[in-house]
């Protein structure tokens, strides 16, 4: 699944030591992952985010979901 952002240590969505804080980011993402087993062709998404600075915003995104198809003849990377 690839976001509309990095997950960052300032979202509190990793730790300072870059380890994901799976809960956390399994619900701050839950429409993406809804609309991905439901099969909606998009998810709406509103996150408040923390710049560097401390400043602090608003990112509302509608992210597109697409069914990925594997032809016969291609081989997936393990």
């Amino acid at each position: 699944m690839l976001l509309n952002k990095e997950l960052d240590a300032d979202d509190a969505e990793m730790t300072r030591t870059r380890k994901v804080r799976r809960a956390f980011v399994a619900e701050k993402y839950a429409p993406v992952t809804a609309a991905f087993y439901d099969g909606a062709k998009e998810a709406r998404l509103t996150m408040e985010i923390t710049f560097e600075d401390g400043r602090k915003s608003t990112l509302t995104s509608t992210l597109a979901v697409h069914d990925i198809t594997v032809s016969a003849g291609s081989q997936l990377a393990a």
